[in-house]
Order: structure tokens, then C-alpha cells, then sequence
């Protein structure tokens, strides 16, 4: 005999889920194109959990090459994790390995995290689809956060200047976030991103650092942050003008939040597991026959 108890959870369980896939489907629809959610590449902080000692030193006898600083582990709370060398070297075929194309005028929108590793993951991408030329790349601020964790899940000022520091002369980087957020609507604003200003259509770097620390969206989901189809959604409802030059949807977040919002969806743990320690995979979500189709691609 099941108890009424038991019930409720079940049913509570099976709500929660098709409230979440009907975030995804409405996303989906309203941007009417693919959306691929792709994990950052490797960082450097991926040294310690994938085993710093043996792969570092098969790294550094120049398997793949790479500056030394690429394979150093960071000093939580002082520096944000960069990509690491090999997580680099295996970024460069990303983009025709998941049959992205260019667009006209080389202008790319790619929907990042606030963390330095999604911003050098998507320049990386579109570097490698671009085979180094040159190119304009918007980077929209959403809130995808990562769960806390003692290898450095909060945006420091600093890595501002260092994402600056990656950034080749024929290649041109615009910043835009999601401000203004309504949470029960699912709309936002968005704010241009610049060193200095003092318009209202404008964000400094101080402030939008500022901002990430206090806006109780852009934390965690644990401290109740928003989820990524929750973020989408929202995208696809104020923000779709920003990608009508787009063939996809390209987002980079992070693993812990990409396997949570998985979790939630029809996707079996064992493919969810699959997806440990690899390099920018990509989750791609589309309509078919009025439902969500969920695509694994692996690099």
C-alpha cells in the first residue's frame, strides 16, 4: 500500500519536472532556433580534481605545448580559474566538430556565465570557427552561476583586465548584461558594459561586478539563483533581437549547473555521468513535433 505521503512527493517530483521542460520549450520556441548549451572548456582548477600530479607532468613534457601558466593551479579567492593549455588545444575544433557555420559581418552573440572561464571559453570557439581572423564578439551576462565551491565560483574584478589580456588586435569584445531581471515575468534589460559611465543605459565594470555580488539572481541556484532555463526563457522573451544574425543559440555555463537543470529533464543518469571531466560538450535543445528533442554532442 503506497502512503499519501509518498504520493504527494511523487507528485510534487513529476510537477516540478514538466514545469521545467515547459521553461525549455518556451525558450525554444520563442527563439525559434537551436540552443546549445556547451560546458566550458578544461581550467586550470580541473588540475586538482582530474589528478594535478600525473597529467601535469605528461602536459609539461609537451604533449600539447602551452605557457606554464596554463597548468598552475589558481589561490581560491584571489584568481578566478583560466583555461588550461590542453582545455585550449581541444577548443579549437569545437565549432565545425558541432557544425556551427559562420554568419555575415562576422558578428557572433555567444550568453555567458559571469565566471572568466565561460568568456575565454566562447572567444576560444569562435576563434577556432574563425581560424584567426578577425571578428566582433557580443558576450551577454546571464545568470548562469556555478554552485560554490573551494576553486574560485565568484567573479573577481580582476579577471576583467585578464580576459583584456586574451584578447587579439583584429578581434573586438563587447560586454552586455542582464539587468533589471522580474523573475515571475521572465523579462530584463540590458545594460552595455563599459570601463567608465555615467548613463543610464550603461554599466562600469566596478558596477557590474558590484552587482553580481548583491543581485540575489546572479547567485547560485543552492542561495536561490536562477536556474538556466529560467535564464533562457527570459533571454528568449527580452533579448531575442540580439541574436537574429545567429543560426544557434550558443551558451557556456558550467557543469555542476548544466547537470542540475539535466536532472530535471528526461535525461538518464547514466548520460548524464558521461559527461564528467569532458571538454565543452554541448547540450543541444530543439523542437520537434511540438516537444523538446535533447541532443548530447561530444568533442
Amino acid at each position: 500500500m503506497v502512503s499519501t505521503n509518498r504520493k504527494k512527493t511523487n507528485k510534487k517530483k513529476t510537477k516540478r519536472k514538466k514545469d521545467k521542460f515547459q521553461l525549455i520549450k518556451k525558450a525554444c520556441k520563442q527563439f525559434d532556433k537551436p540552443i546549445y548549451l556547451m560546458r566550458h572548456l578544461h581550467t586550470d582548477a580541473n588540475l586538482i580534481a582530474d589528478s594535478f600530479i600525473g597529467k601535469t607532468y605528461k602536459k609539461l613534457r609537451g604533449t600539447k605545448g602551452g605557457s606554464l601558466k596554463h597548468y598552475l593551479p589558481v589561490i581560491p579567492g584571489l584568481q578566478e580559474p583560466s583555461i588550461s593549455a590542453w582545455g585550449r588545444n581541444d577548443g579549437k575544433k569545437l565549432a565545425n566538430k558541432y557544425g556551427i557555420t559562420k554568419v555575415k559581418h562576422n558578428h557572433y552573440t555567444i550568453i555567458v556565465s559571469p565566471l572568466v572561464r565561460t568568456w575565454i571559453s566562447a572567444l576560444l570557439f569562435i576563434r577556432g570557427l574563425m581560424k584567426h581572423k578577425g571578428f566582433i564578439l557580443t558576450l551577454l551576462i546571464a545568470p548562469l552561476i556555478e554552485i560554490k565551491g573551494l576553486t574560485g565560483n565568484t567573479p573577481l574584478l580582476n579577471s576583467y583586465q585578464r580576459f583584456k589580456d586574451e584578447v587579439k588586435d583584429n578581434e573586438t569584445v563587447k560586454f552586455k548584461m542582464c539587468d533589471n531581471i522580474n523573475r515571475k515575468k521572465y523579462t530584463c534589460t540590458l545594460k552595455d558594459i563599459v570601463e567608465n559611465t555615467d548613463k543610464r543605459d550603461q554599466l562600469s565594470i566596478t558596477d557590474m561586478y558590484s552587482k553580481f555580488k548583491t543581485n540575489k539572481n546572479y547567485k547560485s541556484i543552492k542561495d536561490g539563483g536562477m536556474s538556466i532555463d529560467e535564464s533562457l526563457l527570459m533571454l528568449s522573451t527580452s533579448c531575442k533581437a540580439e541574436f537574429k544574425h545567429m543560426k544557434e543559440i550558443l551558451v557556456y555555463s558550467h557543469s555542476g549547473a548544466i547537470k542540475n537543470q539535466l536532472t530535471t529533464l528526461d535525461v538518464s543518469k547514466e548520460q548524464i555521468n558521461s559527461l564528467n571531466d569532458i571538454n565543452g560538450y554541448a547540450i543541444i535543445f530543439t523542437i520537434r513535433n511540438n516537444k523538446v528533442k535533447i541532443d548530447i554532442k561530444y568533442p
